[in-house]
């Protein structure tokens, strides 16, 4: 199966399980200092040693929140 032909059957599968119309969950996060905080470090720090927990929350708070953190996501 080519790429293409792949990515046109998860379309065609994710119209059906939405019922054809395009949904956003209100929860969603919609900025990338929301996503951070909601959905990847809560994730990713259950997998990381103290010490890269606190340097990758550091990291991640100067210089993605720092200039991201107010950006929208794009959702479709």
């Amino acid at each position: 199966m080519s790429k293409s032909t792949a990515d046109e059957n998860r379309q065609e599968f994710m119209r059906e399980i939405n019922g054809g119309r395009k949904t956003v969950l209100a929860t969603c996060p919609s900025t990338m200092h929301e996503f951070l905080e909601q959905v990847y470090l809560p994730f990713y720090c259950r997998k990381w040693k103290e010490s890269t927990k606190m340097t990758t929350e550091r990291r991640s708070n100067q210089h993605i929140i720092g200039d991201l953190g107010t950006v929208l996501q794009q959702f479709l």
